[in-house]
């Protein structure tokens, strides 16, 4: 049976936890893995969180809108993975990430260990509108306050473009322009999907086989 992990990229407030949750209604089998709820669990629970010796010591660093290091985040994230692989789920829908040029690397050697198909999504929104969502947007998380939001714009730009090159370059990064109303945005996706979902032996770009 195909196994596929469906990975979400896009500018911070692209809508990329939103599109997830209304995905994942729509496939059977699927759970959502969001690398930044991950981080905000074991800010939240502190040092009695699993992950607090691998992600506890960079919890401030976040808050401050800079990516935490590749090693630390890789840990974690393929940790759960390989556990709900475990549990039976067939596909699973990642947000931000990977994010840096080490993390593809080491997202890639994953695919393949885990006998996973790998889809890249971006949602494409301009600089501009990430901080007109930051304004209306409050639900009080720290790396969302407009002065933590110009760092991760250039976190985004220095990290996060050059994974996006990369798989744009090898024929493998799907993009949808997400300043557009959520269902627009979700109907695109879905479309996007599933040719990926539905025929186990579709033809895939050469760089997408695992």
């Amino acid at each position: 049976m195909q196994r596929t992990i469906i990975s979400i990229l896009g500018r911070p407030l692209a809508g990329k936890d939103t599109q997830a949750a209304l995905l994942v209604r729509t496939m059977p089998d699927s759970v959502i893995i969001s690398t930044g709820e991950m981080i905000r669990e074991v800010k939240k629970e502190g040092e009695t969180h699993r992950f607090w010796p691998i992600l506890g010591p960079h919890i401030e660093v976040m808050d401050q809108g800079i990516l935490i290091p590749e090693e630390a985040i890789n840990e974690a994230f393929e940790r759960v993975v390989h556990e709900k692989l475990a549990e039976g789920v067939r596909n699973i829908i990642v947000t931000a990430h990977p994010r840096m040029p080490k993390e593809l690397e080491s997202y890639d050697k994953m695919l393949v260990r885990e006998g996973l198909t790998g889809v890249f999504v971006n949602l494409d929104t301009s600089e501009g509108y990430m901080y007109a969502m930051g304004g209306v947007r409050n639900n009080g998380r720290a790396d969302d306050r407009q002065e933590v939001l110009q760092t991760r714009a250039k976190e985004f730009a220095l990290h996060t473009e050059p994974v996006l090159r990369t798989l744009r370059s090898e024929g493998r990064l799907h993009t949808v322009f997400a300043e557009r109303p959520l269902e627009i945005v979700q109907q695109e996706l879905q479309q996007i999907l599933r040719p990926y979902l539905a025929d186990p032996e579709i033809s895939l770009p050469a760089m997408a086989r695992r």
